[in-house]
């Protein structure tokens, strides 16, 4: 296409990830302090990023040197996969041990490419033989990191099988979006087939799109009924919104309170420590003039 490698399907993956870039962006700067939607960007980006380089590179017609392109090709695609599960991590609250961290990924990732795919290449001068003795690497990383994440979502979302929330949708999407990333290296290793490869990578940000848009209207119209209710059931100008001065997380917060649940069960649905969420619900009550939890739940609750 274009007189490039790049094919139509690709392209037009390209195409609607910018859009989503350009709406997703004029949302976030209206509320530049949230983390979550800053790093749902710097995802869309990068999936952007890995299309644009494993679309168009490598080019034998391109004036540039064939190992040089092939760097800037796989290394888009260790890219993107570092940073999705980050992602996963941040967004998850996922726990990780000595092995299974960022850390180690991002180690086993990029010392193997430096030392078996550019070593093979200077060595030998060969880039279709580095990639067929750096590929299998990768694929073991990959298999590994994606085994101990199902692993983990599996065990969240027997937590919330009971909820009606987007929490569940969140966890499903998590599994079923690093079995897709995990695809990566795997096609890679029987040849290039761009269209295969692409179209798969890509069903993850697909899946982590949906999740987004879904958790993020769920939290917008939470907040709605939360200030809403706020200014209705408290007519003294002391107990308006203004007064109170939540942040957006802790209206979350609030909103879980409100439904009797503890602060492990609230963690739970966050992602985030039971510690944290324990923090943020004094910080509730204080603002809201409320003695205790119990206090602030008769003065809101319906």
């Amino acid at each position: 296409m274009f007189g490039t490698e790049i094919e139509l399907v690709t392209f037009i993956i390209i195409i609607l990830e910018v859009v989503v870039l350009f709406s997703q962006t004029v949302i976030y700067l209206s509320r530049p302090d949230d983390k979550s939607r800053f790093r749902f960007l710097t995802l869309n980006m990068m999936f952007i990023f890995y299309n644009l380089v494993s679309g168009f590179l490598p080019d034998n017609n391109l004036n540039v040197n064939l190992i040089i392109q092939n760097i800037v090709s796989i290394g888009g695609g260790i890219a993107l996969a570092i940073f999705y599960y980050n992602y996963l991590v941040k967004e998850l609250n996922m726990i990780q041990d000595k092995i299974f961290n960022v850390k180690n990924l991002i180690i086993g990732l990029c010392s193997t490419f430096v030392i078996v795919f550019l070593s093979t290449c200077f060595i030998t001068n060969d880039v279709i033989k580095a990639r067929q003795v750096y590929i299998p690497f990768p694929i073991l990383i990959s298999l590994y990191f994606c085994f101990k994440t199902v692993q983990f979502l599996l065990k969240k979302h027997k937590q919330h099988s009971n909820e009606d929330t987007p929490y569940r949708l969140i966890i499903k999407t998590g599994y079923v979006g690093i079995v897709f990333m995990a695809t990566m290296p795997i096609v890679v290793f029987f040849g290039d087939y761009q269209i295969i490869n692409n179209s798969l990578v890509n069903v993850s940000f697909l899946l982590t799109y949906i999740a987004y848009t879904k958790y993020h209207l769920y939290k917008s119209k939470i907040e709605f009924e939360l200030l809403t209710k706020f200014k209705n059931d408290n007519t003294n100008e002391e107990k308006s919104l203004n007064a109170f001065a939540l942040t957006k997380r802790e209206i979350e917060v609030a909103h879980l309170m409100l439904q009797n649940l503890t602060y492990l069960e609230i963690a739970n649905d966050l992602f985030t420590a039971e510690n944290t969420v324990s923090k943020q619900g004094s910080t509730i009550i204080k603002k809201t003039n409320c003695s205790n939890k119990s206090d602030f739940v008769s003065k809101f609750s319906s």
